[in-house]
């Protein structure tokens, strides 16, 4: 399988070996072993109402971001402008139409797992935990799903490019900034005659190449380490199944 492509709007980590980790709960862990594959949701259902839009900042400075087009076509034709904001106006509602066709995959980046991420992507202690690298995810993928680190920004301050709107999907509002987000995005291209998927969609890969190891809750039961260790082997994983270090007794 080729290596995911290259994109401007995609930024690579400057390791690229970094650690990156997907949180879950226990059912989708054996949902992507079911399938062999890793599961991307639609952008539209991640559940920030910003994704893929433009900051107000785009608004507020719009002459700036569309400096380069108004000098070239516009000049100082009053009308020629209005033509020019109601182009740009319906090229923005095109890509609020394309958020259920573009598919995520949301990893964080980080040395160490993360007593947050346990908290905020879990649900107590039935959950997993995987973690891989940055270049293991895209040497995973196909040429047609893009990687790179989620950039954070002042929405009200900061301005997105709109030369290409990959990026609307790769900039999040700084109140987000504690993810430490690696994305992957699988666009699909919209078709006229068929609906978005519903959720998201399965993409096929080598879960023994992506996967290094396994973090089990650090609130798990005993019982629950020994079916997910008894689950690992039912579907041939050979990786290592890890208790997480914070739960480990503190010494006093």
């Amino acid at each position: 399988m080729s290596e995911a492509r290259e994109h401007p709007a995609f930024t690579h980590p400057t390791d690229r070996t970094v650690k990156i980790w997907r949180y879950m709960d226990f059912t989708k862990f054996v949902g992507m072993l079911e399938h062999t594959s890793l599961f991307f949701a639609r952008s539209d259902l991640l559940g920030d109402p910003f994704e893929g839009s433009f900051p107000p900042a785009n608004d507020v400075m719009f002459d700036h971001v569309h400096r380069q087009f108004l000098d070239v076509f516009v000049g100082d034709d009053p009308q020629k402008r209005e033509q020019y904001v109601n182009s740009v106006r319906k090229l923005r509602l095109g890509v609020k139409g394309q958020r259920p066709w573009m598919l995520v995959s949301c990893w964080h980046m980080n040395e160490h797992e993360s007593a947050a991420m346990w908290k905020l992507y879990t649900d107590g202690g039935k959950s997993i935990c995987i973690q891989s690298t940055y270049d293991k995810l895209r040497s995973c993928l196909p040429s047609e799903i893009y990687t790179g680190v989620v950039r954070y920004i002042d929405y009200e301050k900061q301005f997105i490019s709109e030369d290409n709107y990959f990026r609307n999907f790769m900039h999040k509002r700084k109140s987000f900034e504690h993810e430490r987000e690696i994305r992957a995005i699988w666009p699909l291209l919209p078709k006229p005659d068929e609906d978005p998927p519903a959720f998201g969609s399965w993409q096929s890969l080598d879960l023994q190449e992506l996967i290094e190891k396994v973090f089990v809750s650090p609130d798990a039961p005993l019982w629950f380490a020994d079916l997910a260790r008894k689950v690992i082997e039912r579907y041939v994983l050979d990786v290592p199944l890890v208790q997480s270090t914070l739960s480990k007794d503190p010494i006093w």
